[in-house]
């Protein structure tokens, strides 16, 4: 959940399983700064930050991954 002028913003959740959780909030910040400087609405800011930040610790992903997972729901990336 993300707030911005007093609006509430939310995003799916994914139910994924995971060996690390390393990186998760890295990756999550990394893709609101994404949507930030490509002016991504407040909503897709939220739903990619959600998307890249499932594969936790190698969150080497593409747009096009990112876009599949947003789109689609579509959590099957593989590394």
């Amino acid at each position: 959940m993300l707030c911005q002028d007093r609006h509430f913003y939310q995003s799916p959740s994914y139910l994924v399983p995971t060996d690390h959780e390393v990186a998760s909030g890295d990756a999550f910040g990394a893709w609101i700064i994404h949507g930030i400087i490509n002016e991504f609405s407040t909503q897709e800011q939220l739903d990619y930050a959600m998307a890249a930040a499932i594969p936790s610790d190698s969150s080497l992903l593409s747009d096009k991954e990112i876009k599949a997972v947003v789109n689609k729901g579509d959590r099957n990336i593989l590394r």
